[in-house]
């Protein structure tokens, strides 16, 4: 191998040793001595069918399809010399495609220690909002004594995106707020809140959990105030997830193997379906049904998670059609706390019921504990009346009478 070869960034963002390349493309001499015989289509008369004759090359297509399937820039650049590495990036951050901007974001770490700083403050300094997100990233590989500059240009980023009037840069902004200097986060998500958008609303919602105590409880009074509550307590289940009014999109659960289906269109958020084995459901099912039995241990209603409707689907699994409910008792006992004693001994009530008869959960931590809080007129969850706490996800559950 040539060991004097240099790596240049080639057309569309890939990197490729630098060589004389001829150029693409087919002459009128070339065409002339294929036999265009070759691409007619059978059937078809020399006007409507397709031949190289007829075929037009197009360029800028070729770039951009061949910029979907190269190597990625990450592989390259790591194979790259040590010392050309940050040319490479550098050159990568004056691309026009913004796919390639974000990618050098990403090898930030391949480039030496002392000069990933200037490239981040250049890639903070590009006009658009996602290459700045995707810079605002990496600034915790850079040496700590240099964050503080860098995050001081997030915030000044973040403070003009959210009052920009497209909605998108005021969401690109609002999840780069936990990057901004710590001391000036609740006054960029105050701002956020400004935005009639809930989209924005949410991004901002993720960001309080980290404040410290004081200025998260004064950011969730922020919220109360402006009647955002629900922002608050919703469930994670949709969070990430590109949910249409008619799209579906399929989720496994991490220990079983079985699955949920998050529906869109109008039951959004209001409806999930579990995919889970005969056996968990029957279980499931003579808990839900047997509403005397948490009756007679002091409920005003059934603590289990809501069954909708049901069938068994050609796989051998039942399909459950089950209410969504809002964040678990883990998520809630860690950024509120209220109510802690109660719920705590309402969670302690529905163990020993299960216990009572036989049943077996499989898996009864507090994140498939899941709160339902109490909802106004308009909708609004209260936040100051105790919620009520059910036990969820049964894909593990076996029961007396289930097993076979």
């Amino acid at each position: 191998m040539n060991k004097e070869i240099k790596y240049s960034l080639d057309k569309s963002g890939g990197l490729e040793p630098k060589r004389s390349m001829e150029k693409s493309g087919i002459s009128l001499e070339s065409r002339q001595k294929i036999p265009l015989e070759m691409y007619e289509i059978s059937g078809q008369d020399r006007i409507t069918s397709h031949s190289l004759a007829r075929y037009i090359k197009d360029k800028e297509q070729d770039e951009m399809i061949k910029g979907m399937i190269q190597d990625p820039l990450e592989v390259k650049i790591s194979d790259a010399p040590a010392n050309e590495r940050s040319s490479l990036i550098a050159k990568g951050l004056a691309s026009d495609n913004i796919d390639v901007r974000k990618e050098c974001a990403r090898m930030i770490k391949d480039a030496p220690v002392s000069e990933r700083s200037s490239l981040i403050a250049k890639g903070l300094e590009s006009g658009n909002v996602d290459v700045q997100n995707a810079y605002a990233e990496v600034i915790w590989d850079v040496p700590i004594n240099e964050r503080p500059s860098l995050r001081k240009m997030v915030s000044k980023i973040i403070a003009k995106g959210l009052a920009s009037d497209d909605i998108k840069v005021q969401k690109a902004c609002a999840d780069m707020i936990w990057g901004a200097p710590k001391n000036e986060q609740s006054s960029l998500i105050a701002k956020g809140l400004a935005s009639d958008n809930v989209e924005v609303q949410k991004a901002c919602a993720e960001i309080i959990w980290d404040m410290p105590e004081r200025e998260k409880r004064s950011l969730i009074k922020l919220f109360m105030k402006k009647g955002l509550n629900n922002i608050l307590i919703e469930s994670p289940l949709y969070k990430e997830k590109d949910i249409s009014e008619e799209r579906f999109s399929r989720q496994e659960f991490e220990k079983s193997g079985s699955e949920t289906t998050l529906v869109g269109g109008s039951l959004k958020e209001k409806t999930i379906i579990r995919h889970i084995k005969p056996r968990a459901f029957l279980a499931w099912q003579e808990l839900y049904e047997n509403y005397q039995l948490w009756k007679s241990n002091g409920f005003d209603y059934v603590p289990i998670e809501p069954i909708q409707s049901y069938k068994l689907n050609k796989e051998g699994f039942v399909d459950v059609y089950s209410g969504v409910l809002d964040l678990n008792l883990n998520k809630w006992s860690i950024n509120f706390g209220w109510f802690e004693e109660k719920l705590a001994s309402d969670r302690e009530k529905i163990l020993k019921v299960l216990d009572s008869q036989g049943i077996s959960h499989g898996h009864t931590h507090d994140a498939n504990f899941v709160l339902r809080f109490f909802r106004d007129e308009d909708g609004r969850a209260d936040l100051r009346r105790k919620p009520r706490i059910y036990l969820i996800d049964f894909d593990f559950a076996a029961s007396p009478q289930g097993k076979t």
